[in-house]
């Protein structure tokens, strides 16, 4: 008769691991560290309220779409939520000294954030993997890179972003010349790997790291690409996709320019789809975010009307909004003082905060999540948690 073998006794022997089930409470229980996106309408879409911990997060799409503003709004809300918990950003385009005043007004506390320049892509993984475990060799053509690593300890930091996929070079490319197919074929290898390495690193009992990967990508068009084909591509091979947990696309709205007396532009409108969403179940749909130049990114306020209108809690007439609640009866204003108006009226505010958990955000017959517009043709082709992040708290 054969033998009975205790599997679990043998695990637990071998490698000092427990297979028991760790039951319901442990797998439902909310993360320790949850960042916040700086969006009201993106925060309700995600199940914590914000971006959990341990997560890889994706942001791509055509210039000038706000790929960089969404990372520097996330830090900012890191910094906000977890002073203990430096940010870093690899900065492979080498541009962040030329965006350093756009993220301060995001935001962004520059004396608290650090700032890693490097493209090489097998470099990026050895700096990371020192970020999460503290350990590893570095070559000495990384310069004063460890040395900046040294002042904060490994596997505190609360964001480390990556700027940008596309800048992402492999060694051998770097250092010999080569054809176009096999740069591209070495440079997903690589970003494969890194993406194996660094994964595998965070999710070891040893490190338990708590740090969020925010990769910005870049849009190509391939033109050989069939009538019928999707001609856009995201840089970097498909490996990224597979290991992202949260993936946005993001597009300008063109024409939705606002401009002061001067003719100067004060904001726009940000389109940011979520592609895919392992933190909560998410329509097909888009939210248009406004940007403003003179405030800390996205328009919080604007959303609120916008969400009030979606669910007849507001009406819209022309440049006026109406509210359709009795104890607000014939109270209306006009769209561009709702910051002042919602600033004065705690008790509106409060009740379109409540639509977030109650209310809809996703249109299914417009197919898109808070404000609703027309699918203009452009020429670059929920649960009982926190939404509002640290807007109510700052505002109090």
């Amino acid at each position: 008769m054969a033998k009975t073998v205790d599997a679990s006794q043998i695990i637990m022997k071998r490698f000092g691991r427990s297979v028991e089930p760790p039951g319901k409470e442990f797998l439902t229980k909310k993360p320790e560290y949850v960042v916040p996106t700086g969006s009201l309408i993106l925060n309700s879409q995600l199940e914590f309220g914000g971006i959990p911990q341990s997560s890889v997060v994706e942001v791509f799409g055509w210039e000038g779409s706000g790929k960089s503003l969404s990372m520097y709004l996330a830090i900012a809300q890191s910094q906000k939520r977890y002073p203990d918990k430096p940010c870093a950003i690899i900065d492979a385009e080498n541009q962040f000294r030329f965006q350093a005043s756009w993220a301060e007004r995001a935001g962004v506390d520059l004396n608290k954030l650090v700032l890693i320049p490097c493209s090489i892509t097998e470099e990026i993984a050895d700096i990371i993997y020192y970020m999460i475990v503290g350990k590893g060799k570095f070559s000495e053509k990384r310069g004063t890179s460890s040395k900046l690593l040294e002042i904060v300890e490994p596997g505190n930091y609360g964001i480390i972003g990556i700027d940008s996929v596309s800048k992402m070079v492999p060694k051998d490319s770097s250092e010999k010349g080569s054809d176009e197919k096999k740069r591209r074929g070495a440079k997903a290898a690589a970003i494969s790997d890194l993406l194996d390495k660094i994964q595998g690193v965070m999710t070891r009992s040893d490190c338990n790291s708590k740090t969020i990967l925010y990769f910005i990508n870049q849009l190509r068009k391939n033109p050989n690409s069939g009538m019928f084909e999707n001609p856009e591509y995201r840089t970097g091979g498909n490996s990224l996709k597979f290991a992202n947990t949260i993936a946005l696309q993001a597009k300008r709205v063109p024409k939705s320019e606002e401009y002061d007396a001067q003719n100067n532009i004060t904001s726009h409108l940000m389109r940011v789809k979520f592609v895919k969403n392992k933190c909560g179940g998410c329509p097909d749909g888009w939210a248009d975010l406004r940007i403003r130049y003179d405030q800390q990114g996205v328009d919080n306020y604007e959303e609120l009307i916008d969400i009030g209108i979606l669910n007849d809690v507001l009406s819209e007439n022309g440049k006026k909004i109406i509210v359709n609640i009795p104890e607000f009866s014939d109270f209306k204003f006009l769209r561009s003082d709702c910051n002042d108006v919602l600033k004065k009226n705690k008790e509106l505010k409060s009740k379109l905060l409540e639509l977030f958990k109650t209310g809809k955000v996703f249109d299914v017959k417009k197919k898109s999540f808070g404000k609703i517009t027309s699918d203009d043709n452009e020429d670059n082709s929920n649960d009982d948690e926190d939404v509002s992040g640290d807007f109510v708290s700052s505002e109090n």
